[in-house]
């Protein structure tokens, strides 16, 4: 699984949580949260991003 697979999956798992007339804007902004806490990550490592960086984000977010 690549680092947007991860992400992918986490905003799905949410989505799936709201009202249906809520999920396609909050999974957008999410997705788009999500990329740029990762993004920024990668540049403070200096490493390319992969899908355990993206974890470790996704683990201070919480439970989907």
């Amino acid at each position: 699984m690549n680092a947007n697979d991860v992400i992918t999956s986490y905003v799905n798992e949410v989505a799936l949580q709201l009202p249906r007339k809520l999920r396609n804007d909050v999974a957008f902004e999410l997705r788009a949260l999500l990329q740029e806490e990762c993004q920024a990550k990668a540049d403070e490592t200096g490493r390319p991003l992969d899908a355990n960086m993206v974890v470790d984000v996704l683990h201070s977010f919480g439970h989907p």
